[in-house]
């Protein structure tokens, strides 16, 4: 027997994706008893083909094995070049695809691969690619519906910025009308001990609107549990005007609480995180009387 010829003549592929016949897989389990080559041959087509079986379970999108494509295809260029396969007559097992030297008349009969043979082999190779296919597409789309949904989050957050940065325009805007507004007063405050001249802040009051907004020019960073502090002295009385925030929004003119009536002064003190009921005297850091009352 030529064992190398029948390992390439196809039988071993059709047995392995279960088109072989009775008669051939018979014929190939005792040829795989007898030669050991035969049987390594099987022993290989079956790992390729449990191989991939396993990777289309695991959903990992990669191509047919090479070494199973070869084979199998070659079963079909075999048959479309018309190619022979003998058989021979001695007294050890008879093979299909085995040379028989003593055929009736010393000639060689034709054995053809059955049509149905090769159609289903090559079913097994288009659904295993049709299978990879889909897994690596599957994939794509998961991979763009996750890229869309995280557009739209960055989407949905650049919206709540935006609006967020036009409300604090629009009130960036009423403030500054306010503060041109004739009728809006600049109150001046300086350094109480006269001995820390950059001490400044600036008091922007509208006796009309009641609307009171300070401007930080320079005052120290108070401790962590501290905050400064707005007085409106009205009728030699002090009156709560709110705490104001340092840092960053220093720079920017803040709102404060509303002063009705005849306010003559302005002061800022420095208390407890949140404020006090009465201001702290000798914490008192600026302070400036209002022009023309």
């Amino acid at each position: 027997m030529d064992v190398q010829r029948y390992i390439s003549s196809g039988i071993i592929e059709s047995y392995v994706v279960g088109s072989a016949s009775v008669q051939e897989a018979q014929e190939l389990r005792a040829a795989m008893a007898q030669y050991p080559e035969v049987k390594a041959a099987v022993e290989a087509c079956e790992r390729d083909m449990d191989g991939y079986l396993e990777m289309v379970a695991t959903a990992q999108a990669k191509p047919v094995p090479t070494e199973l494509r070869s084979r199998i295809f070659r079963l079909i260029e075999d048959d479309t070049t018309d190619s022979t396969l003998q058989t021979v007559v001695t007294d050890e097992p008879r093979y299909i695809y085995d040379e028989s030297p003593e055929n009736t008349g010393g000639g060689a009969s034709v054995r053809k691969l059955r049509f149905w043979q090769i159609g289903t082999a090559a079913a097994v190779v288009l659904f295993l690619a049709s299978a990879a296919a889909n897994v690596f597409y599957l994939n794509q789309y998961n991979e763009y519906k996750d890229k869309y949904v995280a557009l739209l989050e960055d989407n949905h957050s650049l919206q709540a910025q935006n609006e967020l940065f036009q409300a604090r325009f629009q009130e960036s805007d009423r403030m500054l009308a306010m503060v041109k507004n004739p009728g809006t007063r600049m109150v001046k405050m300086g350094d109480v001990s006269k001995s820390h001249p950059e001490r400044q802040a600036t008091v922007f009051w509208n006796a009309a609107s009641q609307e009171v907004m300070i401007s930080i020019n320079n005052l120290p960073e108070p401790q962590a549990d501290q905050q400064y502090q707005l007085w409106a002295i009205i009728d030699g009385k002090p009156v709560d005007a709110g705490v104001f925030e340092m840092g960053d929004l220093s720079k920017n003119l803040q709102k404060m609480k509303a002063v009705s009536g005849d306010a003559q002064m302005f002061a800022v003190t420095l208390e407890k995180k949140g404020g006090s009921p009465t201001p702290t005297l000798t914490q008192m850091y600026v302070a400036g009387k209002v022009t023309g009352s």
